[in-house]
């Protein structure tokens, strides 16, 4: 049959994403956020906004950690960069052993030298990256294996739309507003083709990372030999631990030994050619300790974790050891760690995260605008029949209840009292309590003014989010921009950005609707003529 191959590939176009396309909407959303996690946690912990930059951190880091933790086992410091403008710290005490997290830790005010104190506990951006591979609230297993699946149908459905489309780039060029299908149709396009590569990357990568999930076989031996490696690993030889003992001694009888860490630190940092994220100091002050400096850029691709280059430096300021990694060992860690990198952003500068943060915007338009286009297609021929009304309904909650949702987490960080026990978990149940009511919106009274009034209400809770902000941060947006926390004032940047595309979603609507009903009324007026 003529155009039988085409036909077919529409409708796998169709279904492959239609049964999973709220759940799309939702982890492109995240997802899209998750790029700036780092950013939206600092955004979401106004304790640590700073009003002035701290000439020496180093010096000013190294001195707080003498008067707090002087013959600890190890110090750490985590410099401001552009992702995180605050200077923190983490110590372990004497005596005590490494764990999986790094000890006791504190954020210092750049100002007074001191720790900030009862910064509020927080979701952060953290909530938003785990929800989007992993949904919320289900078994991790399974949250993994629906995001699995719905991978596999967008790359289908992805592939299938570049077949369909055969004038696609020329569509590109042709925006028709104000023209019910052939608009959205559009704005689908628009959101496909101009960023067409990184959704085939970013649905491809995803689905790689997410494979493990969708196999029903786990490799146990390898599982097994893995953890007889840690076993052994936690079992020093009795020669090291009689050196150990030898070199551990009570504080009392230390002799105090000082660094000269701002020398070594301009030495270290021209050594390795790129700005030094953290510091890490063992035995400090002692004639043991040893100064490690790494990078802030991964010296390769592969390297999803790690893979900075660092310096190491003795008591006496000599260099003692240098490690700068080529890359991941062999094709399989080489293959994860490229891919893996490419997906979450390990490897992006600002200008690139920027870019991918405008890609994943414009994946979210062409998955929002996919789900509206079946609706505006069958509108006529199927209104009010049970599976149309059901999706109209999963459209409006699907879409502009997530963003009520989105918005409500963002207002309950600031509006939820910071001391209360379990504090993230309560920005977490207002985001589904919010998203939940959105829903019920939607079933049971979506025909008087559903869409209107969703995204007026987010476009309002975006819009008013500076002005939140700024009455809830200790530190003003004046003293912000001197101090050039760009990290804050961007989040409420794009919060505007926000609100202006809701609210024009919110008139798109509320002119929609003008025009219908025009069109009725003159129809009316028509026939009572006759």
């Amino acid at each position: 049959m003529k155009g039988g191959f085409r036909k077919s590939m529409t409708w796998l176009h169709t279904w492959s994403s239609l049964v999973v396309i709220w759940v799309l909407f939702a982890i492109f959303l995240t997802g899209t956020l998750s790029f700036f996690r780092a950013e939206i946690t600092h955004w979401m912990t106004p304790e640590h906004h700073i009003s002035a930059r701290a000439e020496s951190p180093v010096l000013m880091a190294t001195s707080y950690l003498q008067s707090v933790a002087p013959f600890g086992e190890s110090w750490q410091i985590s410099l401001p960069d552009s992702r995180s403008p605050v200077l923190g710290v983490n110590w372990l005490a004497e005596g005590e052993e490494r764990q999986r997290r790094r000890g006791a830790r504190a954020v210092i005010d750049p100002v007074s030298g001191t720790a900030i104190e009862d910064a509020r506990e927080t979701a952060g951006g953290n909530f938003l990256y785990r929800f989007h591979f992993e949904l919320y609230g289900i078994p991790r297993s399974v949250g993994r294996w629906i995001v699995g699946i719905a991978s596999m149908l967008m790359f289908i459905a992805i592939i299938s739309g570049v077949i369909i489309h055969r004038k696609i780039f020329a569509d590109f060029f042709s925006f028709r507003p104000g023209k019910k299908t052939a608009s959205w149709v559009d704005a689908h396009v628009l959101g496909s083709v101009l960023a067409l590569p990184f959704h085939i990357m970013i649905t491809f990568t995803g689905l790689f990372l997410l494979a493990g999930t969708l196999l029903f076989w786990q490799g146990g031996n390898e599982r097994g030999g893995q953890q007889g490696q840690n076993a052994n690993r936690g079992h020093a030889s009795e020669e090291q631990r009689e050196e150990r003992a030898q070199a551990e001694k009570p504080s009392s009888q230390r002799e105090i030994v000082s660094l000269n860490m701002n020398a070594i630190y301009l030495e270290a940092e021209s050594l390795l050619g790129q700005p030094i994220s953290d510091i890490t100091i063992s035995k400090p002050m002692t004639h043991e300790a040893e100064v490690t400096f790494r990078g802030s850029e991964k010296s390769s691709l592969s390297h999803f974790r790690g893979g900075t280059p660092e310096v190491t430096y003795n008591v006496k300021g000599e260099l003692i050891k240098e490690n700068f990694p080529a890359g991941a060992e062999g094709p399989i860690a080489t293959t994860y760690g490229v891919l893996r990198s490419l997906h979450e952003g390990h490897f992006a500068d600002v200008l690139t995260r920027w870019l991918l943060f405008f890609s994943g915007v414009l994946g979210t338009v062409m998955v929002g605008s996919g789900a509206l286009l079946w609706s505006q297609k069958r509108e006529r021929q199927q209104v009010g029949k049970p599976g149309y009304e059901v999706v109209s309904a999963l459209n409006l909650a699907g879409i502009a209840g997530l963003f009520v949702a989105l918005g409500a987490y963002f207002w309950a960080n600031r509006l939820v009292p910071a001391g209360i026990d379990g504090r993230a978990d309560w920005e977490i149940i207002i985001f589904f309590c919010s998203w939940l009511a959105c829903i019920l919106h939607s079933v049971l009274l979506r025909q008087r003014h559903g869409w209107l009034l969703q995204l007026a209400a987010a476009g309002l809770m975006f819009l008013l989010l500076p002005a939140l902000d700024a009455l809830t941060s200790p530190v003003g947006l004046v003293a912000a921009t001197t101090a050039g926390d760009w990290v804050r004032l961007s989040f409420d940047f794009v919060s505007l950005l926000t609100a202006a595309g809701l609210w024009a979603a919110a008139y798109f609507v509320l002119s929609k609707g003008r025009k219908s009903r025009a069109r009725r009324n003159s129809v009316s007026n028509k026939k009572g003529k006759v």
